[in-house]
């Protein structure tokens, strides 16, 4: 107990350490590295360092397992914090291009998720002395529209579902998220100097007069007591669903075992917060505080996957994680680009720009992207993409326990024409919101 108490002391400690190196080392500013990513390789490098002595890897072998579990523990927190905070009416914003965002999103999870199985099916057959499980190739998708977060809750579905290559798989999509968080980083930021190149630095700047309208600021001890409550609740979202997860298993619900737990903290924390929002308590929760929540936790869960990253089991797969990788980044490319030619009527290369950053890294990823392709915030992309996004985020969210329950049962080709169903379903909405938005444009 005091080794596992330890070592999520140490996960902390590595974060606040990240925090502080990712402001002031030239690489990391370079390379755009998050904090979070930072500290993490940090940790890994010594970790690698102290197992070079035999006693010490045998001492944390077993931390290190508790630590590969550990980021799916995490998002139960982030979830619960993005279902409250926002006001009755404050996420029905119209916009024609809110629908499509969330479209695309749907879109190129069900392609990664199709990619990864057919692509997984095909390496099984060309290499039959490598072993290949039934889910191999799912963490494409865990890695890239997941990041390092979601990367790091695929080895718990699995583990929960009693599949034994559990680590193998956290520790591939560990790697795909990394891949796709560097190579996302890259590619984007070198597309948006292309088109400056383009058009030759000519960039239409707001008028020099022109300025936004601040607002007064907030006292600082206000903004305290706004986050302490926003904490408060979120914290009480989280033991809510633990307790209601541990008497639903006492009672014997059926398929509660298979059902994550961060999804019925969504679902739950949903409804406390309609209870509450009207509420003198609820109305001290404000979306900045639940958004600097949400973030720190997921932060937490990037610094353990990349610290229990288990590196002696991936040397095997490194040609299958770059042959997958690489028709992953391309293909992703692809479809954003042609999806934003046809569904967006305006700032086409920004929302391409958030979407593409989006689903190679997370969501910080889209809006580093976005800031280089739009400096002034001259479009709407930023509102729509926080609009659309958390649709995304819930669909994929529950969809990938359920592949990844069919995926062990049929295997690899079954996954892979999942994944062309949720892009068909994907399409279908969006042709369904063109069509509903052209009627009421006739009417």
């Amino acid at each position: 107990m005091l080794g596992i108490a330890g070592l999520v002391l140490g996960v902390v400690a590595l974060l606040h350490l990240g925090y502080a190196l990712s402001a002031r080392l030239p690489v990391a500013l370079r390379m755009a590295l998050p904090a979070a990513v930072l500290a993490g390789l940090a940790g890994l490098g010594g970790r690698l360092v102290l197992e070079r002595h035999a006693p010490v890897k045998a001492m944390l072998a077993p931390l290190l397992e508790f630590g590969l579990l550990l980021p799916g523990m995490l998002l139960l927190p982030v979830m619960v914090a993005s279902s409250v905070g926002e006001r009755a009416g404050g996420a029905t914003q119209r916009s024609s291009n809110i629908g499509a965002m969330a479209a695309a999103g749907i879109v190129l999870f069900g392609l990664q998720v199709a990619l990864g199985g057919f692509l997984g099916a095909a390496i099984a057959r060309a290499l039959p002395d490598l072993e290949v499980y039934n889910t191999f190739g799912l963490e494409l998708v865990a890695g890239f529209v997941g990041g390092h977060a979601t990367a790091g809750v695929i080895g718990s579905i699995l583990h929960k579902l009693g599949n034994p290559d559990w680590a193998l798989a956290q520790a591939l999509a560990v790697t795909y998220a990394s891949i796709g968080l560097v190579l996302g980083v890259a590619t984007g930021l070198a597309a948006v100097e292309l088109r400056r190149r383009r058009s030759g630095g000519a960039e239409v700047r707001r008028a020099a007069g022109t300025t936004a309208e601040v607002s007064p600021a907030e006292p600082a001890a206000r903004r305290r007591q706004r986050f302490g409550v926003t904490l408060l609740v979120v914290l009480a979202g989280v033991a809510l669903t633990l307790g209601m997860h541990r008497l639903a298993r006492w009672a014997g619900v059926p398929m509660i075992e298979n059902v994550p737990v961060w999804v019925l903290g969504l679902l739950l924390a949903r409804l406390v917060w309609i209870a509450l929002r009207n509420s003198p308590a609820g109305r001290q929760v404000d979306v900045a505080s639940r958004d600097r929540i949400a973030g720190y936790f997921s932060d937490l869960a990037v610094v353990a996957a990349l610290l229990s990253l288990p590196v002696e089991m991936i040397g095997a797969y490194a040609l299958p994680v770059a042959v997958i990788s690489c028709v992953g980044l391309v293909a992703t490319a692809i479809v954003v680009a042609a999806f934003s030619a046809l569904a967006f009527s305006n700032a086409r290369f920004e929302r391409a720009m958030l979407i593409y950053g989006t689903a190679t890294g997370v969501y910080l990823t889209g809006l580093l992207l976005l800031r280089a392709a739009d400096p002034d915030g001259r479009t709407s992309t930023l509102r729509d993409g926080s609009l659309a996004y958390p649709l995304m985020a819930v669909v994929s969210l529950v969809a990938l326990p359920a592949i990844a329950v069919l995926g062990m049962a049929h295997g690899p080709v079954v996954m892979g024409s999942m994944g062309i169903g949720i892009c068909l379903l994907g399409v279908l909405a969006m042709a369904i919101r063109r069509l509903s938005v052209t009627q009421s444009l006739m009417l």
